[in-house]
């Protein structure tokens, strides 16, 4: 998203940003890779010492807001369009890993693989950070009864509607997980999190090996 004015990062700014996937069946370790937007300058952004599992989402702020965050990049995004990529570490010569150009967007207009990883770059119906680029109706099915309260949050985030079995995650904006829980023998669950930092988490829930992620804002 080239021009964002609806979703905020940890600081409460509204910036452009940069989802990268994994689509592997393994981890990914970014640490040794970078992220850019000028073809001739594969190395100009180098990404956190993090490793990303398979169908797990980071979101990176392209905003020149490095003091902000190691999600924070050291370039911005051009509404107009230009180029973005992923290249490999200097070992390997900084070989292209993913790529592509865009020409004029719209404001707060999302545009991503579809699927997810493997698909052509396409406009989306709705910016979906932290989740799947394709939205369908089973999980809605599946978690029909399930209520997450309140949003945004500051004390406690309740979840209604579980049920045994269920397991949750919240990971923060590097896909570092902060709560897990499994096994519930009630329908709902109390997450202390007033004692996490201010920002944008996502919260998975996964029953019969269906999973829904929902990004939360804690302030």
């Amino acid at each position: 998203m080239a021009e964002n004015t609806t979703i905020a990062d940890n600081a409460g700014e509204f910036e452009d940003w940069i989802e990268i996937y994994n689509a592997d069946n393994k981890s990914v370790f970014l640490g040794d890779k970078y992220l850019t937007d000028k073809a001739l300058s594969p190395d100009k952004w180098k990404m956190p010492d993090i490793s990303l599992s398979p169908g797990q989402f980071l979101l990176i702020w392209a905003d020149e807001d490095q003091e902000q965050g190691n999600n924070h990049s050291n370039f911005k995004l051009s509404k107009s369009g230009e180029f973005i990529g992923i290249f490999d570490s200097k070992a390997n010569n900084f070989a292209a890993i993913d790529s592509f150009s865009f020409g004029l967007t719209e404001t707060n207009k999302s545009y991503g693989r579809y699927p997810d990883g493997i698909g052509p770059i396409v406009p989306l119906n709705m910016a979906t950070p932290g989740k799947s680029n394709v939205l369908t109706s089973t999980n809605d099915n599946i978690f029909h009864l399930l209520k997450i309260y309140p949003l945004p949050a500051s004390e406690f985030i309740f979840i209604e509607g579980l049920e045994e079995g269920d397991k949750i995650k919240l990971s923060n904006i590097l896909g570092l997980s902060v709560y897990e829980g499994n096994n519930f023998s009630e329908n709902i669950e109390k997450i202390q999190i007033n004692h996490l930092d201010k920002g944008m988490y996502f919260l998975s829930i996964e029953r019969n090996k269906n999973i829904i992620s929902r990004p939360v804002v804690l302030f």
